[in-house]
């Protein structure tokens, strides 16, 4: 199966067979956004497009201005995130403890699932402003990787491998945020867990040669 990019990370051009076309919703399972290296094992939501819509859908230009937003955004929470915690740790705390540092670190994650779920209303809206051209069709399918597919444990090997590497970055950022005691952590901890839940739709692609298969959703 071929993947091509569209101007919404979180949909991808997809041609089966070199011939069937097809739209691929990569957020049809919010599990991949904290396990981003599942997302090609799983069946996503899709739906059949012609020829036409998908070359309309290919030649769109992208806007830099959006993801420029997003980014800054990102950034912006990051910052009050910081100078929030920063305040308090100078306010209440002589002696910064390790359950204040875990506290806070948790305190991250809703905030990171609301952030993430904006893009992913925002995209929604997105898809059906922009792209006119699909005449309201709806995602009334699925794309599953086919159980039998020889490629399928050389993709996952390299799965599992990113998600080990993933992990291991997150344990050292940690280490060095309780080791240093030092809110200005925060902030690269809020901006490395953003990272990992966009990972989905914009970094992972399955190899070429690997096969899946379409299916009409209830049946």
């Amino acid at each position: 199966m071929k993947i091509e990019d569209t101007t919404i990370p979180r949909f991808k051009l997809a041609t089966m067979n070199k011939k069937n076309k097809y739209l691929i919703d990569l957020d049809s399972h919010k599990i991949s956004w904290l396990i981003p290296m599942s997302t090609w094992f799983l069946a996503n939501s899709a739906m059949k497009i012609t020829d036409q819509q998908y070359n309309h859908l290919k030649s769109i230009k992208k806007g830099k201005a959006g993801t420029s937003l997003w980014s800054f955004s990102g950034f912006m929470i990051g910052g009050m995130i910081y100078g929030v915690f920063k305040g308090i740790e100078e306010s209440l705390f002589n002696n910064i403890t390790n359950g204040f540092l875990i506290g806070a670190m948790l305190s991250l994650l809703p905030i990171v699932i609301i952030f993430r779920y904006l893009r992913f209303y925002f995209n929604s809206k997105k898809l059906k402003k922009n792209y006119d051209v699909l005449n309201n069709s709806n995602f009334d399918g699925y794309i599953k990787l086919n159980k039998s597919d020889r490629k399928k444990s050389v993709y996952k090997k390299r799965c599992i491998t990113g998600t080990v590497i993933l992990l291991v970055v997150f344990i050292f950022l940690f280490y060095l945020y309780i080791e240093t005691a030092s809110m200005i952590m925060l902030p690269i901890l809020c901006i490395y867990f953003i990272f990992i839940s966009f990972i989905n739709t914009s970094i992972l692609k399955p190899f070429e040669s690997m096969e899946y298969f379409y299916f009409e959703k209830g049946k």
